[in-house]
């Protein structure tokens, strides 16, 4: 199972752009943002937290990437408070609800980190999979370090799959995406011919979390997911 996150926006020059790319794709992400560009008053702003408004009308879940981006084991525990008071008031204000989730910055995290954000109710959320798209600066680059990453992720622990991270605030990021996509829906046409478990992108963070019992099984998903990749393969390969 895959899902998909973005960190670090909202960005008025790529996150609308984002969305109407998941809407084409039918893909529900999970979004971590960064609050101390939105909610603090002027026009420039209030178009931000209008984005982040839009994220959640269209079905996506927002997290909370702290208020300034700073790693918090950097941080004594009074800033930390502060980060995290901040941005989910702000969070709050332009969602209409408090984020339980959150991503700390860089992933950075520390058992003193750990215990503060449990005790302000938050649930951290790492990655698995990170396509290196900081580093890349194409989204020929993206593509092929996600499939090297997540090759090797299945090579060296047998999971395939996991919790990627990537960010919205990066152009070419975003054009890797839909490329991503459709690889793995090619991937899955083989997969599908060898009887193999199929790569499914998912819109529920609970699949990750030992003991969820989703509402919908895993091999209840995979039936489903099978179904239409025989009809996609078929239409594929007389496209091929």
């Amino acid at each position: 199972m895959i899902l998909f996150t973005f960190d670090d926006g909202p960005s008025k020059r790529t996150t609308p752009w984002l969305l109407d790319s998941l809407d084409r794709l039918g893909i529900k992400a999970l979004f971590f943002v960064t609050s101390e560009s939105f909610g603090n008053g002027n026009p420039w702003e209030r178009e931000h937290a209008d984005i982040v408004r839009d994220i959640v009308r269209r079905g996506h879940m927002i997290g909370n990437h702290t208020e300034t981006h700073r790693q918090l084991p950097l941080l004594n525990n009074a800033e930390i408070e502060a980060e995290l008071t901040r941005s989910g008031r702000k969070i709050a204000w332009a969602a209409g609800s408090y984020p339980r989730l959150i991503r700390p910055p860089g992933g950075a995290m520390s058992k003193r980190v750990e215990w503060l954000l449990a005790e302000n109710g938050y649930t951290s959320v790492i990655w698995a999979v990170y396509p290196a798209d900081l580093e890349e600066t194409t989204a020929e680059g993206v593509v092929r370090t996600f499939f090297r990453v997540l090759d090797r992720r299945e090579q060296d622990t047998g999971d395939r799959g996991g919790i990627v991270l990537m960010h919205d605030t990066k152009r070419h990021s975003l054009e890797a995406l839909p490329r991503i996509v459709e690889a793995l829906e090619r991937r899955n046409c083989g997969l599908l011919e060898r009887g193999e478990e199929l790569y499914d992108i998912v819109d529920d963070l609970g699949y990750f979390i030992p003991g969820y019992e989703p509402d919908q099984s895993f091999d209840e998903r995979q039936a489903a997911l099978r179904e239409d990749a025989a009809q996609r393969c078929a239409t594929l390969a007389l496209a091929d």
